[in-house]
């Protein structure tokens, strides 16, 4: 038995949870998945996002174009925000520091000689505040919480069985129907945290007959491996968090379809075993480097400065 949850093994847990039997109309296995998802995103991935220990943390890099200064934020990004942004030059960050509003309107901020390195919030763009088209670096670099992606049913997902990085070739169990016409594909990774690799990749060719999808070879990541996953954009079949947490998933799922069933009983009882769950959570998911603590050195240090010449 495996010890992380797929969507089906994710919908019998539920099941048994809830003591749901499979003769029942009222609750389908597509809508616990639909439960499921809002769970993740409204309960699921807040809590381990407010342990502050970067387990949906990417960076993703673009190519900075000269006079451009406004840039969107990736659209994976958790509630449309970014923890860092930085600009990138021979292998050194450079770091960007947000200002308000209220800095950029004023007139002896904008004299400041290093406004290049700082930037402001509008819509869902981030943009450079300098007096300059020529910001200097080539790449831009953000990070930010990927919002995991929508579980869907096993069927519409592709599991590799053998990877060609000379063709580019990849073979899989079997194509699915869903990805007739598909235009962007992700990479999921099999083992925990079971997190996306690689987004919105285009293939070059889906072979229903052979099994297999062709990628440019620079698009296949080099820790994709055998038993990883293939699916639509945006789509999983695997609980995009820590192994450890499917269970507690499965737990909040429970509570929705006996909320939804009207059974008061049961899901009091399941909610007294959920809040036991989110207790024993701090155990699994809070400092994930036991033995070495977080040092935190000041930036500002009068010290520093007087090294380096800077204040």
């Amino acid at each position: 038995m495996a010890n992380y949850f797929n969507s089906q093994a994710l919908i019998d847990s539920i099941k048994r949870r809830a003591n749901v039997p499979d003769s029942q109309a009222m609750i389908t296995d597509a809508g616990i998945l639909d439960f499921a998802n809002e769970e993740m995103l409204l309960n699921l991935v807040p809590l381990v996002v407010s342990k502050h220990e970067d387990y949906f943390l990417t960076e993703e890099q673009v190519q900075v174009i000269h006079g451009v200064k406004n840039y969107q934020i990736p659209y994976r990004a958790l509630g449309t925000k970014i923890e860092k942004a930085a600009f990138v030059r021979d292998g050194k960050y450079y770091n960007l520091h947000r200002v308000p509003l209220s800095e950029i309107t004023d007139s002896n901020y904008r004299n400041a000689p290093y406004s290049v390195n700082r930037f402001y919030i509008k819509d869902e763009s981030i943009i450079i505040d300098s007096s300059s088209d020529n910001l200097g670096f080539d790449t831009l670099s953000y990070w930010y919480n990927m919002r995991p992606n929508a579980l869907v049913s096993s069927s519409r997902v592709a599991v590799i069985t053998n990877i060609d990085l000379i063709t580019g070739i990849i073979t899989i169990n079997a194509v699915p129907e869903v990805f007739a016409g598909a235009t962007k594909l992700d990479f999921v990774k099999l083992n925990a945290p079971h997190r996306i690799i690689d987004y919105d990749i285009v293939p070059v060719l889906i072979d229903n007959a052979n099994s297999t999808i062709t990628f440019t070879v620079l698009d296949i990541p080099s820790v994709l491996q055998v038993g990883d996953h293939i699916c639509l954009a945006q789509e999983t079949d695997l609980v995009n968090a820590p192994s450890e947490l499917h269970p507690m998933l499965a737990q909040m799922v429970a509570a929705r379809v006996l909320e939804a069933l009207g059974d008061t009983q049961g899901l009091q009882n399941i909610n007294d075993k959920l809040a036991k769950m989110e207790k024993n959570t701090d155990y699994l998911i809070t400092n994930r480097v036991t033995g070495s603590p977080i040092k935190c050195s000041s930036r500002k240090n009068l010290n520093r400065s007087k090294r380096s010449g800077r204040f």
